[in-house]
Order: structure tokens, then sequence, then C-alpha cells
């Protein structure tokens, strides 16, 4: 019985860790996507100013 309880905590550290490693991966990949993703957004400010749509919105 102590081996199966042994074996079960084993099981829930390999989880953790597993979720720690896709955590990484994900801070990762927003980092280097974030550049990218920051010249986008700016690229379509250029088209839709945030400002002219705030107006239309209010009225």
């Amino acid at each position: 019985m102590l081996y199966q309880m042994k074996e079960s905590g084993q099981g829930l550290i390999e989880y953790a860790l597993i979720l720690v490693l896709i955590a990484v991966a994900v801070i990762a990949a927003l980092l280097a996507l974030g550049v990218e993703m920051d010249a986008l957004y700016g690229q379509l400010e250029l088209y839709f100013p945030l400002h002219e749509l705030g107006r239309n919105f209010q009225g």
C-alpha cells in the first residue's frame, strides 16, 4: 500500500512539471509574438484610428 501512495505522489509531480513546461512555452510564445502583434496593432490603428471609433460609439 505504501508503494502505491508513492506512485500517486510521483504522478502528481509529473503532471505539475508538465503544466509548468506548458506555461513556460506559452509565455515564450507570447513574448516572441508580442513584438509582431504590437506592430500589427499599430498598422490596424493607422487604418482605424481609435479616437474616431470612440466618437462614433458616443454619438
